[in-house]
């Protein structure tokens, strides 16, 4: 039946058909607007409001012929609800059901109400969702960053990897607006330069920069996360007296300063100058507070008359402040910095010959000239 409407009919475009049927009845200026927009105009046609300007810029239309232009377009709209609804309806006794009784954090779905879920269609089938995991999904993609080089994408289905149609993005947010939930900053400015990805990151970059460097902790383990703040600190050496003692509590330090670590890639990485300054200043005024209000943090204290524990993995440094002045500034490298504490030097690091030498190189001295060689010399010299 729906092959029967016509061969323009597009359910996810209803306002195309009914705008090729109503042009068969163009004359004059109307049917010169036809011809411009073509089969192809619904790819430039981004909302109602960017079609009414093209046509007022291209045709200069007058108030009744724009009323006209308003009424015929209205009535389209009102056609292609009819035959969508139609649409869903027909082709929902073939959708297949996704067979799924937990959500992406592996919790059962049956313990949660439906408020807190959605059914979505995609490709034929029905999945359902929690609200939760879509906002989560749809905020990694945008965000998606290579070591803060953003490159943001479109929302994937996690079952099919497939992005998401317009129309499920478009449902959840009023589904969102009917149940009163408070809708995330980003979705809504997504939605608001109409799911159009390149128009999105163009309007959006300074925030979706901003986004990425909060979060961008989580691209870290507990190690790399660890010499990240080790090496925050020894670059702001020159107004904090700060000790972490090799022993002292890997966790502690990450829990307590991850959110100082993240104002100081703040000040570095945001996009505006202005942003870098307001972030450098209470980083500095952060980090001061702490140290006032935490003097003995990454000490390690003993009490007296009590026998010291040794750590087999460092009782033998030298140095067991990770920021002493003692280590030179250039150290770059968690590793390097423990090398220098542990034997009071800095390890020098070779890079081994990588092709296999033969038992006949083994003599070989690549200094040595033989004779054919200095005879050629001689030659040139001459």
């Amino acid at each position: 039946m729906i092959s029967a409407i016509g061969p323009f009919y597009n359910p996810k475009k209803p306002f195309v058909y009914m705008f090729h049927k109503i042009a068969d009845t163009f004359t004059g200026y109307k049917k010169e607007m036809y011809n411009f927009y073509g089969y192809g105009f619904e790819a430039s046609i981004k909302s109602s409001a960017g079609l009414f300007k093209d046509m007022e810029r291209y045709f200069g239309c007058n108030d009744q012929q724009w009323e006209e232009i308003k009424s015929n377009y209205l009535k389209a709209l009102r056609a292609g609800k009819v035959f969508q609804d139609f649409y869903r309806r027909h082709s929902a006794k073939k959708y297949r059901k996704y067979d799924m009784a937990l959500d992406l954090s592996m919790e059962p779905l049956k313990n949660y109400s439906e408020r807190m879920k959605i059914k979505l269609i995609h490709e034929n089938t029905e999945y359902e969702f929690i609200i939760r995991d879509l906002l989560r999904i749809i905020k990694n993609a945008l965000c998606t960053n290579d070591d803060l080089y953003m490159d943001p994408k479109f929302p994937k289905n996690p079952y099919n990897n497939v992005e998401f149609t317009h129309e499920n993005i478009y449902k959840l947010f009023i589904t969102m607006k009917y149940r009163n939930y408070t809708i995330p900053e980003i979705f809504h400015r997504f939605v608001k330069n109409h799911l159009d990805l390149p128009y999105f990151i163009i309007k959006n970059e300074t925030y979706i920069r901003h986004l990425c460097i909060e979060d961008y902790h989580t691209q870290f383990s507990k190690e790399d996360l660890f010499e990240e703040i080790i090496l925050m600190l020894r670059a702001t050496l020159h107004h904090s007296n700060l000790f972490i003692h090799v022993d002292f509590s890997k966790d502690e330090v990450i829990n307590k300063f991850t959110p100082i670590i993240t104002l100081y890639w703040l000040s570095i990485h945001s996009s505006l100058g202005e942003e870098r300054t307001y972030y450098r200043k209470l980083f500095s005024a952060i980090l001061n507070k702490f140290i006032l209000d935490n003097p003995t943090f990454g000490r390690i204290i003993y009490l007296r008359r009590s026998k010291i524990p040794k750590n087999e993995e460092t009782k033998d440094y030298k140095i067991t402040n990770y920021l002493s002045r003692e280590i030179p500034y250039h150290l770059t490298n968690l590793q390097k910095i423990k090398d220098y504490m542990k034997y009071g030097i800095e390890i020098q690091t070779f890079i081994a010959r990588s092709t296999p030498i033969n038992d006949n190189e083994s003599d070989y001295d690549p200094m040595s000239i033989e004779e054919s060689d200095n005879e050629s010399l001689a030659q040139l010299a001459l």
